[in-house]
């Protein structure tokens, strides 16, 4: 497993709910943080959505 692929499971373990590819209405729209959950737009790279996750969920890298 990749670093990648173990994201979604840190922000699990901070009770922190990860929605990938998520169909924003925009594609400016890279992420969204909300009430302990995080929306990544479905058109984004791996290596993008994964520093989005990081930061907006405020894990380690």
């Amino acid at each position: 497993m990749n670093e990648y692929e173990e994201l979604p499971e840190v922000a699990r373990n901070y009770n922190v709910n990860t929605i990938e590819k998520y169909n924003f209405n925009s594609e400016r729209i890279k992420g969204l943080y909300c009430d302990d959950c995080i929306a990544l737009n479905s058109s984004i790279s791996t290596t993008l959505s994964k520093l989005i996750q990081a930061h907006k969920a405020r894990l380690p890298v």
